[in-house]
């Protein structure tokens, strides 16, 4: 979904330093219609935060933000300007 590879690509070019460089991984099941955006820094084990999309209608989706709560913040946020797109 474009949707969580724009969360990505926001929390990549996010100004702060601490958001920017985290690791991130997205993975697309397309079949259930559902993406996950992970976040962790590289090198140490653990998630930063995991962002879960899920597809329910034709422009609904419903969200999982699990993790710390400023870079789940910031990844809600970015999420609402991918949203606003």
């Amino acid at each position: 979904m474009a949707l969580a590879r724009c969360v990505s690509e926001t929390m990549q070019n996010d100004s702060t330093w601490g958001i920017s460089s985290l690791i991130y991984q997205v993975t697309v099941y397309s079949d259930i219609e559902r993406s996950v955006v992970k976040a962790h820094v590289a090198g140490m084990a653990g998630e930063v935060f995991q962002m879960e999309i899920n597809k329910v209608g034709k422009d609904t989706s419903s969200v999982i933000i699990k993790g710390l709560e400023h870079e789940g913040g910031k990844a809600l946020k970015a999420l609402e300007g991918c949203a606003d797109k």
